[in-house]
Formats: C-alpha cells, structure tokens, sequence
C-alpha cells in the first residue's frame, strides 16, 4: 500500500541493500528506506 501514498515522488533511483529498498526522491530530495523482510 505504500506505492499508492504520498511519501514518494519522482524516484530517481532504486537499490536493494540486503532486506531494504533504497529509493532517492526527488520530491523531497531524501533517500526513502523501505523494508523489504516479510512480517510477522
């Protein structure tokens, strides 16, 4: 669900570091950390 949020706009680059998205946002120019380790 968070694809559909506000948090990320205009990505500009995507890395995967071991269990995590690593995605630069040129909205806000930060770098936005996404857990990619399933849930309980």
């Amino acid at each position: 669900m968070w694809l559909t949020g506000g948090d990320i706009g205009d990505p500009n680059a995507l890395e995967i570091d071991g269990d995590r998205l690593l995605v630069g946002n040129n909205a806000d120019q930060s770098l936005k950390s996404i857990d990619l380790a399933p849930g309980p």
